[in-house]
């Protein structure tokens, strides 16, 4: 044993061996140290040891190979193993060289895993023309950023180019897109398939002038889509299928869906948060909160602690709030970040929210409910409409993150210059002689002469009245401070009534101001948020007020600067309230049925009836001067209804007729047209040829892999907090 011992230490392979070893761990040290200087990746440390690992049985062979024996030993008849493999050099590499091949083929499999189908790396599909996506993925935990191509989209007609949300487990995206017809489309991308699905099953139509829709989330387990129709929450399949309402109140966006399988939303009527069933059954009052004169969105389970976080906001403006915790062990509600919304919570132990247009987070401790850490903006620059709260971005459990980069977006609604025409009952079309401008909200004084119209500023988010002269062809700016909009005459015409906001998009007031141009605008209101009509005699004045407990239809006194406001209409589901020019009754739309419908009731004695005058649908009506006919519109059609209602307590309508079509209307503006006081014709506001309401560019999200480990990076722990 010796003596084969002292030949082994003195032959080719020992020699070889042993200088390798020591060269290979003067490499790893020298590595260890050197490559963290660097920042290099950890790619770069496994495969020199790979290489290191596999260079040795080599080594060894090539050695052995290449070694001449120096013994002379007796010839024997019989063939024996050490004669085979020294007389034959390639059978000498098969026998050592396989068992080499196969300990490098265990260590390839240790080092570099099998890749599955989640770690395809830059693939690269085109299944639709109107969806495509490129995703690439790194298995690994450094995070990676890849891109998500929507194609065109446009979701809402406000200015948002989608809304989104994305699965607990990342594999599934929903956005939504703007229908060719009209309406909202909800989009399904499997994230994690090469063969991606368009899913197109729900169509949200809505009322040009307002629908609270969109909000779309994922159940737990991904199978179901949450969503908000005509201000009711609404489910869907994954594959599709028909919606069902999960909801009997109104509701905002924001509704979580929690991994125990209730749902936690806010009611429209009260601003408070509720908990139901994913059935829509058993709501109940979430206790421990307080302001009750604000709203309470966007909630949120956090982790296993069945604390909730929320955002606490005047109805009016989501993005002005803060965010509250509610404490389960004290049923209480805490501040936990001021001038924040839309909070989640993230498994990498992370609170993460909205502010000034960027996605900010800050380290908290599930257990205490405690922040630890300092807010840090973690991605800048994403498109999200402040007012309501709307934040195009999301995450999964595991860490991967989409959002779409962006400004922030006023709710006005695309940029779009139109022209200014008559359409008369002949059915002529004749264009009006004023250059295209982005106007909105067209108001005809009563003696026709003159227009009241919105343009809103390019580039700013702001806006004026202006006043066009159809005799003069002159068209002059009427407001100079904030941004004002929604023009309204008075009866006599003296008088214009208009919103101002201010930068940030909060209803600061309804505002009057003398028509020919003299004197400043006086307050009507604090409280307004859209001027709908004055009564018959110009001594009140009826508008909206905003979202919240105290939305509704409200009167003022225009005559009595202390006259208090009066509910007229207390549904939250009517818009484009009208006062006929008699005085008797009032029009509005309203989507109680689930679709926008005209209704009118007496007025001012609203209780005493009500009635349908829509049959299929409409938007917008307009009562003619003399209030024997009503006007709306429908499917870019102008309808009459006679009101054969005269010296009658009860309102009675003809059979709606057809007086009226156009073939490119804005259809991105609330009220689109007005009637001459002659009622004869009509202003309506036209799109140019070939100006469509999708986006001229290719809408794509970022897709980041491994999310949470730039969470710990850019806001990590404080130990002085823990």
């Amino acid at each position: 044993m010796n003596e084969i011992f002292s030949k082994f230490k003195k032959s080719n392979v020992a020699k070889a061996g042993s200088a390798y070893v020591l060269v290979a761990w003067a490499l790893i040290e020298l590595s260890a140290n050197v490559l963290p200087t660097f920042n290099a990746p950890d790619w770069v440390a496994q495969s020199i040891l790979f290489i290191l690992l596999l260079g040795f049985p080599i080594t060894v062979v090539v050695a052995w190979a290449a070694q001449t024996g120096t013994s002379q030993e007796a010839e024997s008849t019989e063939p024996n193993l050490s004669s085979f493999f020294k007389d034959n050099l390639f059978k000498r590499l098969i026998f050592v060289g396989g068992p080499s091949a196969a300990i490098a083929g265990v260590l390839t499999l240790y080092v570099f895993p099998t890749t599955n189908q989640s770690d395809i790396e830059n693939i690269t599909f085109i299944e639709n023309p109107s969806l495509s996506a490129e995703i690439s993925l790194d298995p690994r935990s450094r995070p990676v950023r890849s891109s998500l191509i929507l194609g065109e989209t446009r979701s809402r007609r406000i200015g948002l180019r989608t809304e989104m949300a994305l699965s607990d487990d990342g594999s599934r995206l929903v956005f939504n897109s703007y229908g060719e017809t009209g309406g909202i489309n909800m989009n399904l991308l499997e994230l994690d398939s090469l063969n991606p699905a368009l899913v197109q099953d729900v169509n949200l139509s809505y009322d040009i002038g307002y629908c609270n829709c969109g909000g779309p989330s994922f159940s737990p387990d991904g199978e179901w889509i949450m969503y908000v129709e005509n201000s009711f929450l609404q489910r869907v399949r994954s594959e599709g299928s028909a919606p069902q309402r999960i909801s009997e109140v109104e509701s905002t966006f924001g509704a979580h869906w929690a991994k125990d399988n209730s749902i936690i939303y806010t009611d429209f009527n009260d601003g408070m948060l509720y908990s139901m069933t994913s059935a829509g059954r058993s709501p109940e009052l979430i206790e421990g909160q307080n302001e009750s004169s604000m709203m309470h969105s966007f909630p949120h389970k956090v982790g296993i602690s069945g604390a909730i976080i929320y955002t606490v906001h005047p109805p009016e403006n989501v993005s002005i709030g803060d965010i509250y915790l509610l404490d389960p062990n004290t049923s209480t509600s805490n501040l936990l970040i001021e001038d924040a919304f839309n909070a989640r919570y993230a498994s990498s132990g992370h609170i993460v929210f909205i502010r000034d247009g960027s996605i900010w987070a800050v380290p908290f401790d599930n257990k205490s409910l405690r922040i630890i850490g300092e807010e840090v903006p973690v991605v800048t620059g994403i498109e999200t409409w402040a007012a309501r709260g709307i934040s195009n971005y999301d995450f999964s459990d595991y860490g991967r993150l989409v959002y779409l980069p962006g400004e922030q977006v006023s709710g006005t609604g695309r940029i779009v210059e139109s022209n200014l025409i008559w359409l008369h009952k002949s059915g002529l079309e004749e264009p009006i002689d004023v250059v295209p401008q982005p106007f909105s909200w067209p108001q005809i004084s009563p003696d026709g002469n003159l227009l009241a119209v919105t343009i809103d500023e390019p580039g700013r988010n702001n806006s004026d009245i202006w006043i066009y002269d159809f005799e003069r062809k002159t068209l002059g700016k009427r407001t100079f401070s904030g941004s004002a909009s929604l023009a309204l005459w008075s009866r006599d015409g003296g008088r214009l009534f208009f919103r101002t906001t201010d930068s940030s998009g909060v209803a600061n007031g309804i505002w009057a101001i003398p028509t020919n141009g003299t004197g400043s605008p006086e307050l009507v209101t604090r409280n307004g948020a859209t001027p709908f009509s004055t009564s018959s005699d110009d001594t009140s004045l009826i508008f909206s007020r905003g979202q919240g407990p105290d939305r509704g239809t409200y009167a003022i006194e225009l005559k009595d600067e202390s006259s208090a406001e009066s509910l007229i209409l207390d549904s939250n589901n009517i818009s484009n309230v009208r006062i006929s020019p008699n005085g008797d009754w009032v029009s509005y739309v309203s989507i109680e049925s689930g679709i926008s419908q005209i209704y009118v009731q007496p007025y001012p004695e609203v209780e005493s009836g009500k009635w349908q005058v829509s049959t299929d649908g409409g938007s917008g009506p307009t009562w003619s001067s003399d209030s024997r006919y009503l006007y709306y519109i429908f499917a870019d059609q102008l309808f009459e209804v006679a009101n054969l209602s005269e010296g009658s307590i009860e309102f009675s309508a003809g059979l709606p007729q057809i007086i009226g079509e156009l073939s490119q209307r804005n259809g991105n503006r609330a009220r689109n047209y007005d009637a001459h006081p002659t009622d004869e014709k009509f202003l309506f506001m036209q799109v140019p040829e070939g100006d469509g309401m999708l986006n001229s560019d290719i809408v794509s999200l970022v897709m980041v892999e491994n999310w949470f480990e730039d969470l710990k990076r850019l806001a990590p722990v404080d130990p002085n907090l823990m």
